[in-house]
């Protein structure tokens, strides 16, 4: 499936519109967040699950949730959810912008093994 082809979910704060960051309870996501529909996003998520069971589907590679565990998405990234069970734990979510400091040029999401390269 061609990425032009999928959703792509930009990102849009809920309560502080003026902060490149977001972070609350997955249950408390739009239902969109948590769509069972391969998509895609424009910003960093990070998942902390600490309850529900199902698969969070990562590039077409499924993986077990599981009690907590983190998922970490890249933007570009294909994603959606296969929810057997209610998914319950925190949702971090941030772009680019979020981290432009001169003292953080060198720590970026890109940096660390967990957040591959954006498609």
């Amino acid at each position: 499936m061609s990425n032009s082809l999928l959703p792509l979910h930009a990102f849009s704060p809920e309560r502080r519109r003026d902060l490149p960051f977001e972070i609350g309870r997955i249950e408390t996501l739009s239902s969109a967040a948590l769509s069972s529909r391969p998509h895609r996003h424009n910003f960093y998520e990070v998942f902390w699950i600490t309850g529900g069971s199902g698969r969070d589907i990562i590039d077409f590679e499924p993986y077990p949730i599981l009690e907590n565990t983190l998922y970490f998405i890249t933007p570009g990234q294909v994603h959606s959810w296969s929810v057997e069970c209610a998914i319950i734990g925190y949702a971090l979510l941030f772009t680019e912008e979020f981290l432009p400091t001169r003292a953080m040029e060198l720590l970026t999401p890109r940096s660390f093994d967990f957040f591959p390269p954006s498609r």
